[in-house]
């Protein structure tokens, strides 16, 4: 293969690969939020308005900092079911009323097998958040509690 060719060949395969990453990690595409209880633990958030993006969800993250979450913002309150296929994390699922209270709290494994459990709360909710496994035992957030900012 002539010198010219090679050199190309890599010059291409770097943009590719670069182009990989940087849609790894640039997420500026994704809206974000602070949100708080009134224990005033904050979490920053992503916001999942879309259908894909609630569809989506923390799917195939192999990791969610401690400070962070996800904040599903439906256009109707329902009781909104999720699963936790192909989700690699255990979770705290949060479902919250038009109010921003808690109307229930799940803790959720990741599902390996089909079919995975559906959790669907007992009242219907307008919002749901999820964070790491353990968050609301830790921080004493239970259902009644309100979040102070949306």
């Amino acid at each position: 293969m002539k010198k010219g060719r090679k050199i190309n060949i890599i010059i291409a395969l770097i943009i590719i690969i670069t182009a990989i990453i940087a849609s790894f990690t640039l997420r500026n595409d994704i809206s974000t939020k602070e949100i708080c209880f009134e224990s005033s633990k904050c979490l920053n958030v992503e916001l999942a308005q879309t259908p894909q993006e609630r569809t989506q969800g923390l799917m195939f993250r192999a990791f969610l900092p401690s400070t962070d979450g996800m904040f599903f913002i439906f256009p109707n309150s329902d009781k909104h079911a999720f699963w936790m296929k192909n989700t690699l994390i255990p979770l705290d699922i949060i479902w919250l009323n038009s109010d921003l209270e808690i109307v229930h709290i799940e803790h959720a494994q990741p599902c390996y097998q089909d079919p995975c459990p559906s959790y669907i709360p007992p009242l219907p909710a307008l919002y749901v958040l999820e964070t790491n496994q353990g968050f609301t035992d830790k921080n004493n957030i239970s259902i009644g509690d309100k979040l102070t900012n949306k």
